[in-house]
Order: structure tokens, then C-alpha cells, then sequence
């Protein structure tokens, strides 16, 4: 059964029709793709301070095409021991070799409709849970016409969106309706976000992924999923 949320998409299968259980039998817990770019560097260094050794035990690796600049991030964040794994984004036998081994991929490398699809393909045969920080909604309805009902076979879960466009109000919505409750006795009717300060700039992907998407809405501007999302 497909489900979704604001902001983001699940594709996931009923348990007993998942192929493998989820018991960290694989090589590494999370493969991440993209490190070298600007906010993949923030994601590895986010996981390696954090959740590397100690009592977590986080199995991580790096994945790319450049394994001397990989090698370069693993250096920077204090982690030279990191496995460096190389791929193609448009090589499906490569991105399946990297699929098969994880538990979970994590890819920052966009814009996704140019670099994206294979990578979601390669993870949904191979059973393999993959979340991405697209905001490119033609893509996201691209991939669920293309493998939601794979990914029912497989027991890939696929979550899409998981950057700004979506994180700061599914917790913040979730956290506001726990404070509610426990104050009122009951979940709020609804809950309005705004955001009245930031700090920063877009980076470079994250402008590339907004020129390629009214790019393609050009092209095909009454393009949406063929799938009903619930």
C-alpha cells in the first residue's frame, strides 16, 4: 500500500510480503551519496560525529564516482576509515552492486530527474530502503508511476523529500500536536507554520534542482503522478 504525507512519499509493503527482514544483515547500515557536494558533506559529517562507533555502531560508507575526492571528505571529517564505494548515477549495474549491500541509501545528489531515477530503481529491486531531499515533484511522480508496485514486491521503502521542504513541518507539526495533547486532552483541529527568519543561502544543487524542474514544467507543464496519493 502506497502512503503518503505532506511533503514526502512512502511506498511501503505489507510486512509479510517483505523479502528480508530488516536485522542489519547487510554490510553497512546507510550508503551515502553525494558527499562531496555541499550538503552532502553537512549529512556525513552529521552522521560520523554522531552516530559512528560507540554503542550506535553506525555501518557507514561513502559512495561516488570519485574515490580520490571521497577519500578527501572521509579525511576532512575525521574519518578516514569510511569505505569508499564507486558508482555512476547512470550506470543501473553499479548503483545495484551499492543497493544490495545497504540497509538504507542516502542520496543528495540532484537535480534527481537528471541524476536520480536509476539510483530509485536499483534500490527498489534489491529491497532496499532509500530516502532522497528532492523538492522536484515531476520526479517524485515519475518514480511512483515507475515503481510503486515494485517496491510492493520488494519491501523497498521509498521516502522522497526529507531536506527544508518538508522536515522543519512534519516534526514540527508532530511536536506542536504532542504539546497540545498533553495540555488539552486532544490533537489541534490544525496547525499553521511560518517561517519569519532564516539564515543562509540556497546552495548550487539546490538551485540546479529548481532551474531543471521549471525546465521540465516547460516541457510538460500538466505532468503529476498517474497513482492516486492518499
Amino acid at each position: 500500500m502506497g502512503v503518503a504525507w505532506e511533503g514526502g512519499l512512502l511506498y511501503e509493503s505489507a510486512m509479510n510480503a517483505v523479502p528480508r527482514t530488516r536485522d542489519r544483515s547487510r554490510e553497512f547500515d546507510i550508503v551515502l551519496m553525494g558527499a562531496t557536494g555541499f550538503t552532502g558533506r553537512l549529512v556525513a559529517d552529521y552522521l560520523v560525529q554522531n552516530y559512528l562507533g560507540g554503542e550506535t555502531g553506525l555501518r557507514l560508507a561513502l559512495a561516488g564516482r570519485n574515490k580520490e575526492k571521497l577519500e578527501g571528505i572521509a579525511n576532512e571529517i575525521e574519518a578516514p576509515q569510511l569505505p569508499i564505494l564507486i558508482c555512476d548515477s547512470f550506470d543501473p549495474e553499479s548503483l545495484d552492486a551499492i543497493a544490495s549491500r545497504a540497509e538504507v541509501v542516502i542520496t543528495t545528489v540532484g537535480p534527481y530527474s537528471k541524476y536520480g531515477a536509476e539510483l530509485v530503481g536499483a534500490c527498489v529491486r534489491n529491497g532496499t530502503d532509500y530516502c532522497d531531499l528532492t523538492g522536484e515533484t515531476q520526479f517524485i511522480g515519475n518514480m511512483i508511476d515507475a515503481y510503486e508496485e515494485e517496491a510492493k514486491r520488494t519491501g523497498a521503502r521509498i521516502v522522497h523529500c526529507c531536506g527544508y521542504d518538508s522536515i522543519p513541518s512534519d516534526l514540527g507539526a508532530l511536536v506542536v500536536q504532542e504539546a497540545f495533547k498533553k495540555q488539552h486532552g486532544t490533537y489541534a483541529s490544525q496547525v499553521k507554520m511560518a517561517a519569519v527568519q532564516m539564515k543562509g543561502a540556497f546552495s548550487g544543487g539546490t538551485i540546479a534542482s529548481m532551474l531543471n524542474m521549471m525546465d521540465e514544467i516547460k516541457e510538460n507543464p500538466g505532468r503529476q503522478s498517474s497513482k492516486e496519493v492518499k
